[in-house]
């Protein structure tokens, strides 16, 4: 049981040395990759953090204010009349969504404008 041990062993020791031959040409194209010049990549600029996070809190807004609108809309299309409070509430929902849609509309554009 020990040779067949060490010729498996020595099996997989040469293994890596076979695999690993490279000829000589794609060494020499690989360091001239390595050393050659390059130029610095030019990175497009986006949208600033603080954009950003406008952004995505104004995406939020928007679908915690249609699912608001939508439960109140659900409550008119059951057959029942909204409170004077609630018609409140639904068009103070509405005007924040439009407030949210707007920024969103706005920051998108800026964000193309810049190239991000």
């Amino acid at each position: 049981m020990k040779p067949a041990l060490a010729l498996a062993l020595a099996a997989l020791m040469a293994a890596p040395a076979a695999v690993s031959f490279a000829p000589a040409e794609a060494s020499a194209q690989v360091l001239a990759g390595a050393n050659a010049a390059r130029r610095p990549i030019r990175r497009e600029p986006g949208l600033s953090a603080r954009d950003r996070e406008r952004l995505y809190e104004a995406q939020d807004a928007i679908v915690e204010h249609e699912g608001a609108i939508a439960d109140l809309n659900a409550v008119t299309e059951a057959g029942g009349a909204l409170t004077e409070q609630q018609s409140r509430q639904l068009a103070d929902l509405q005007r924040r969504l439009a407030d949210a849609q707007r920024t969103v509309e706005q920051l998108e554009a800026k964000r193309e404008r810049l190239g991000g």
